[in-house]
């Protein structure tokens, strides 16, 4: 899991019925930071085997 699964995962645990309601805030994510690297590495493109030919 990523850092940003982890965080999401114990904030869920840990959160009330009304903080569930809201959602996560960024901080509850693991910071700017954490989100943001998570955001790069989910959108690099995937290297795709392309057939030969």
């Amino acid at each position: 899991m990523t850092t940003v699964e982890n965080a999401l995962a114990a904030w869920a645990t840990a959160a009330t019925q009304e903080q569930l309601d809201q959602g996560p805030s960024i901080s509850d994510l693991g910071g700017m930071d954490a989100v943001l690297v998570e955001a790069l590495s989910l959108a690099k493109p995937r290297s795709v085997d392309r057939p030969r030919g």
